[in-house]
């Protein structure tokens, strides 16, 4: 199973700093989910766009999340909008070249 990255774009009404004091308390719990390596939090203030990029150990725990609560509820809360889900299997060889975080896979022979 390759790793696999979950890309999440949505439009934020709230200021940047009422964003991050409200999903604050939310980022142990992202932190604590199953198979979750890393997650990169991102905002474009001038368009008020978030972008969160996660690194799933495996497609199914990447697949756990968002068809989990935690993406349910960020869909459903008001203050987001045009919520855009995407994943994307790591290509592991090419990342590992130019740097990317994460650990290559061992070469099955």
């Amino acid at each position: 199973m390759s790793q696999t990255i979950v890309q999440i774009n949505f439009d934020v009404s709230i200021p940047h700093d009422a964003f991050e004091q409200a999903v604050m308390p939310d980022s142990g719990t992202i932190a604590a989910v199953d198979g979750l390596q890393w997650k990169i939090w991102a905002m474009n203030d001038a368009t008020q766009e978030f972008a969160g990029t996660y690194l799933f150990t495996n497609e199914a725990t990447a697949d756990a999340y968002v068809n989990g609560p935690i993406v349910a509820n960020l869909k459903a809360a008001p203050v987001f909008s045009n919520v855009v889900v995407r994943s994307y299997a790591v290509m592991e060889r090419l990342t590992a070249i130019t740097r990317g975080p994460i650990k290559e896979a061992p070469v099955m022979a």
